[in-house]
């Protein structure tokens, strides 16, 4: 995640996956319910091998707080 504010108005970077309708995020944003927020989406390239796919995953459990 990345956090910046500008004139005001806070910007920030989350990852997550569509389902649907929704977007769920990797982790927490820090705002609280019912937040008034506009979303960028930005397509990241799938890997071809399942096998990245799970050490990816793997590695965020690692790194998470």
């Amino acid at each position: 995640m990345w956090y910046y504010t500008l004139l005001q108005v806070s910007v920030m970077g989350l990852r997550g996956a569509v389902r649907g309708r929704i977007i769920q995020l990797v982790q927490e944003p820090p705002l609280p319910d019912g937040t008034q927020v506009e979303v960028e989406l930005i397509s990241l390239p799938r890997s071809e091998n399942p096998l990245w796919d799970r050490l990816r995953e793997h590695a965020k459990l690692l790194t998470e707080d």
